[in-house]
């Protein structure tokens, strides 16, 4: 069953834009499936390409970029009819609907 409910995940997640290439990873876990998302490079990469930058807030904006995407990520799921609950770890849990 567990099974099932990746390839949803994976399909809803890919219809709202999060297909192979977006650097999701999916793991069926005993409570459902955790959807994490590995910005490391992402944000390393930005880090660099503003490290002259003047206005060091844009560094400090950074750390809601993985909030916005487990936010968005979350909705994209419950908007599907799961149950999605982002953690402040930075993953999302989903289940099927109790």
């Amino acid at each position: 069953m567990a099974h099932d409910l990746l390839d949803t995940v994976r399909t809803v997640l890919a219809t709202a834009g999060y297909g192979p290439d977006s650097g999701l990873h999916l793991h069926e876990h005993a409570y459902g499936v955790i959807v994490t998302w590995p910005a490391g490079h992402l944000v390393q990469t930005t880090v660099r390409a503003h490290t002259g930058d003047a206005d060091r807030t844009v560094l400090a904006e950074l750390s809601h970029i993985r909030v916005a995407v487990t936010t968005a990520l979350a909705t994209a799921l419950r908007e599907a009819g799961l149950t999605a609950v982002s953690h402040p770890d930075g993953f999302v849990l989903t289940t099927r609907p109790l």
